[in-house]
């Protein structure tokens, strides 16, 4: 309510109408929330259409003498204009009192809180909430919808234009003018004329039978450009362009907008699809895999017999010797070369090579499609990455802290790093208190914030007001030694050369394992 910009109240005040606010004590919730913040109660009723925005509330005022509270010196500290001009509606008085961040107007109040809300909900006008009065709304005028009819087209009955709503048409004839019912007429019967010369040629029909039928979409289509235009004209897209078949009618033209001149598609002129047959027989096993493929949708090996004419047996081993499939180990499947020699590759060769020398031809295959393994100059050992042990932090902590007494785990369900060490050694050792960390935060305390991505932030209490506030100095400090200890990590990661190894090939397998 007092906030400096009134983005947020014009929003409101768009919507809704302020019957009244209550400005509620700072101290309202401190008994079950433990905090103390400044809280208005809004009473809102919902706006009509042509009722006017009241202004009075959404910009800022003075506080009125009748609320300054008698510590309060200040002459013009801003509230809210509705208590400026309604007072009386504040439970309290005003001051200015620090949340933390800055100072800002607060209402303080000692006495019966729950007489003095009463008090102010007797202050707000009466008989404020009415009911409304609907008009009746037109009937709708349905007929079952026909049967393949897509949501949302246009449909014609009786000589009517109708809308499909799920499994109805409802009628939407008086509620289009006349240009846009004969525009829409006429998309109709193209759309229907098209359609059914596609439906004509997926069933393989005679050439006197399209021919019939293009006849029908050619005059159909003629008529209608004469009279409207072309079909990609923006005032048939405004009639037409919630049908979900308008994208046909589009493609039944070839249209320039600058001339605002159309082409006929292929279509109006010739048969463009072809009924696609399943092959009874076929002439090689790379042919009988293809027809797998497209119709059972994977290597099956008693289609492929069935095609050839051939044992099972001889089918697959003609199609893997020369690796146009695989027998996956993992399920016992066959697998195209495309589908077996590709995702996580690294896997796949680790279960061949497991599986036995039954699986040569796998393993040979898998070899040659390894993915090149990044070196360390790619890779950023970062602290908290969760690919890096939590005994490889154990470590840096005992040999670069000097921190013997340490125990560090990742919880992947959580998505937490902890350690554990013992404070007491931690307190007496240099390195953790001083060289790598603070005397806020130790060097174990950064460890755990890099480990869980979080920014250590330094805070003191004010033995006033019994908050707290950020310490700049320690906290800039803290920053420092965590990118101190970062830095470090990153450079022992891959000092040793064991370590080294063992890292990259963690990254590489875990990163760096599929094609």
């Amino acid at each position: 309510m007092d906030a400096q910009y009134d983005a947020v109240r014009e929003h409101i005040a768009s919507q809704a109408h302020l019957l009244g606010a209550i400005r509620l004590p700072k101290s309202t919730f401190a008994g079950i929330a433990a905090t103390e913040v400044q809280t208005d109660i809004l009473f809102l009723r919902k706006r009509q259409r042509a009722e006017a925005v009241e202004a009075n509330w959404l910009k800022l005022g003075t506080v009125p003498d009748s609320l300054r509270h008698p510590q309060c010196y200040e002459r013009y500290l801003p509230i809210n204009a509705w208590y400026a001009e309604h007072p009386q509606f504040c439970i309290g008085r005003i001051r200015r009192e620090s949340n933390g961040y800055e100072d800002v107007p607060v209402a303080v109040f000692e006495g019966d809180l729950e007489a003095a809300l009463g008090e102010r909900i007797a202050l707000l006008p009466a008989d404020a909430y009415r009911p409304v009065a609907h008009q009746a709304a037109p009937l709708r005028v349905v007929v079952p919808a026909e049967a393949g009819a897509r949501p949302g087209s246009y449909r014609l009955h009786q000589g009517r234009v109708h809308r499909v709503e799920g499994s109805e048409m409802v009628d939407v004839h008086d509620q289009l003018n006349a240009t846009q019912r004969a525009r829409i007429t006429g998309l109709c019967a193209i759309r229907d004329h098209a359609r059914a010369l596609l439906d004509a040629q997926l069933a393989d029909e005679n050439d006197g039978r399209l021919g019939h039928l293009r006849a029908m979409l050619n005059g159909t289509y003629e008529r209608f450009v004469s009279r409207y235009g072309c079909l990609s004209t923006r005032a048939n897209a405004l009639a037409f362009r919630r049908d979900p078949d308008y994208p046909l009618l589009l493609s039944l033209e070839h249209y320039d907008e600058e001339a605002d001149t159309a082409r006929k598609a292929a279509l109006f002129t010739r048969r463009t699809l072809t009924r696609v047959v399943e092959p009874s027989t076929a002439g090689e096993p790379a042919e009988a895999l293809a027809a797998s493929i497209q119709w059972r949708g994977r290597v099956d090996p008693a289609y492929m017999a069935e095609l050839l004419g051939a044992p099972e047996a001889a089918v697959l081993e003609a199609l893997a010797g020369v690796g146009q499939v695989f027998l996956d180990p993992a399920d016992g499947e066959w697998k195209t070369t495309d589908d077996y020699l590709s995702g996580n590759v690294k896997a796949k060769l680790k279960q061949a090579v497991l599986s036995g020398s039954t699986y040569q031809r796998n393993i040979d295959a898998l070899e040659r499609v390894q993915p090149e393994d990044l070196p360390p100059a790619a890779i950023e050992p970062r602290l908290g990455a969760v690919w890096i042990p939590a005994l490889e932090v154990e470590a840096f902590i005992q040999q670069v802290l000097e921190l013997k007494d340490c125990q560090v785990g990742y919880s992947a369900e959580a998505g937490a790093w902890s350690v554990k060490y013992g404070e007491w050694e931690a307190r007496q050792n240099v390195k953790v208190t001083q060289e790598f960390g603070t005397s806020r935060m130790n060097a174990i305390e950064l460890v755990q914030c890099a480990l869980n991505v979080q920014v250590p932030t330094v805070r003191d209490r004010d033995p006033l007001t019994d908050k707290y506030f950020v310490n700049p100095d320690e906290t800039l400090a803290a920053r420092e030694k965590l990118g101190l200890i970062k830095e470090r990590f990153a450079g022992w990661a891959f000092e040793d050369t064991e370590r080294r190894e063992k890292l990259c090939r963690i990254y590489n397998d875990l990163f760096n394992a599929t094609r």
